[in-house]
């Protein structure tokens, strides 16, 4: 592995740490009603999504590590980007998981992104 990689691996775990910590703030300010939070949360997810795209495309082998995360917001955030790549089938097993599995608002997030999808 050359020095350049070695320097973009890291950048992308480290850009993928970020989704994954502004995904949780987004979901605890969901269930907490603090949207100024969420939203500048969300923004940021955003942000870090273009930049992982151009590290990680066109498998996501290492983004789509999040569907596998403990958070609820993590995988629907997470799964909500992946729909439209090769990790679609991916995506859908994991949001579909919620929707059995979770009886919070975040269950009813997972079903309004497969929605979107149809």
């Amino acid at each position: 592995m050359s020095i350049r990689s070695k320097k973009n691996q890291k950048d992308l775990s480290n850009l993928i740490l970020q989704y994954e910590e502004n995904a949780t703030i987004h979901g605890k300010a969901t269930l907490d009603g603090g949207y100024v939070i969420g939203n500048k949360a969300f923004d940021k997810m955003e942000e870090l999504f273009i930049l992982i795209e151009e590290l990680d495309a066109p498998q996501f082998n290492n983004f789509s590590e999040l569907l596998k995360d403990e958070n609820v917001t993590v995988v629907t955030a997470s799964a909500s980007k992946l729909l439209r790549t090769a990790k679609h089938n991916e995506a859908v097993e994991a949001l579909y998981n919620i929707i059995e599995k979770d009886s919070s608002i975040l269950s009813f997030n997972a079903e309004m992104v497969l929605k979107e999808l149809a």
